[in-house]
């Protein structure tokens, strides 16, 4: 008998949902993606930021839009400590807008 904790099924629609409210970026390092891709060319993961297999709730404030990459960099580990690592070694800071006047120096 397994002490498993049942997933909450989760439609497309709550999926796309949670993607954009995430500001299409990964929760770990930071990198932007599209509606269903992440940065790394492949379909975003919604982690557990509290593992499942340790305890974790399957309950959306638990959850992280994640790449491929940190996603499997991260396995069980526990979130504070992942984030920690991730924040010095994988964060990509977000570019900042460029400004109207640079934009005309260009024309």
């Amino acid at each position: 008998m397994s002490d498993r904790i049942p997933r909450i099924s989760r439609s497309a629609l709550w999926r796309a949902g949670f993607i954009e409210a995430q500001g299409f970026r990964c929760h770990y390092c930071n990198r932007p993606g599209g509606p269903t891709i992440g940065p790394d060319a492949r379909a975003w993961h919604v982690d557990h930021k509290d593992p499942l297999a340790d305890g974790g709730e399957d309950s959306e404030d638990n959850l992280a839009l994640a790449c491929k990459r940190c996603n499997i960099a991260k396995g069980t580990q526990p979130y504070r400590h992942f984030r920690a690592y991730a924040s010095v070694a994988f964060w990509c800071a977000a570019p900042e807008p460029a400004a109207e006047r640079d934009l005309d120096a260009l024309l």
